[in-house]
């Protein structure tokens, strides 16, 4: 278990007191600076009324104020009307045409063509045949299996 003693437990108290009152000494700082050159709070307008954060980080260059009007530039670059600004791409018809059953008879026939050339040259090659073999009696094993599964499934 850990158990700190007693100076230790002071050592660290008196750590985070200093690191407290650094952290807060720009925040008072900042905060005095401010109220020296600063108009009276009645004339400041609302939308002006950051907060003490957001002062802070505005006199540390980390916040920004308000831009104001964009440049010429990018009010040239917008379009005029900005009513809707749409999401998603609009429907494009699709470029390929549907195949009639004759095309798809021949393509199916080609098909059959390339795998019968390639089981030609599989054959050729001794260790890519046993593979295959090996494959299919395993996929045979598999369905004999599972036909002889369902029977006694059935069964009960």
């Amino acid at each position: 278990m850990f158990v700190l003693r007693c100076c230790d437990r002071v050592a660290i108290l008196r750590m985070a007191s200093l690191g407290a009152a650094l952290l807060a000494a720009p925040l008072v700082a900042s905060a005095a600076l401010a109220g020296d050159n600063a108009p009276p709070a009645a004339s400041a307008p609302a939308d002006q009324d950051d907060g003490l954060l957001k002062s802070v980080l505005k006199k540390a260059n980390m916040a920004t104020d308000d831009l104001g009007h964009p440049q010429d530039f990018v009010v040239k670059s917008r379009p005029a009307t900005t009513d809707y600004v749409p999401v998603f791409r609009n429907n494009e018809e699709h470029k390929t045409k549907v195949l009639t059953p004759d095309q798809l008879k021949a393509m199916e026939a080609d098909l059959d063509a390339a795998g019968a050339r390639n089981a030609h040259i599989r054959d050729a090659f001794p260790p890519a045949r046993r593979a295959y073999l090996e494959e299919e009696r395993q996929k045979a094993a598999k369905a004999a299996a599972k036909k002889a599964k369902a029977p006694a499934t059935a069964a009960q």
